[in-house]
């Protein structure tokens, strides 16, 4: 049986609960950040969490599969600043 990687990317995971229900946690991590029984309120809850902490979402299906991630980090990305004008030198021969 291979092992899992540990990675060092920061994600919560909306998955569900042996005992029922549904779970978020936060990767490697043993215990859950939060339970509920509906999956939707779940995904609402990893959102709020996950926007908090500027994570990676990564939600599962019944069968533990990955149906969707979403990233909110926050990206930034160069501006384009103003475009400086040619100067016109004129070489003198």
């Amino acid at each position: 049986m291979a092992k899992k990687k540990k990675t060092n990317r920061k994600e919560h995971h909306v998955v569900p609960n042996k005992e029922g229900g549904w779970d978020v946690k936060i990767n490697n991590a043993g215990r859950r950040t939060y339970h509920t029984k509906k999956k939707s309120t779940a995904i609402k809850k990893a959102r709020k969490i996950s926007r908090k902490h500027k994570t990676e979402l990564v939600i599962h299906n019944s069968n533990g599969r990955i149906v969707a991630s979403h990233s909110h980090k926050i990206v930034r990305h160069k501006k384009p600043g103003p475009k400086k004008a040619k100067k016109n030198i004129k070489k003198k021969r």
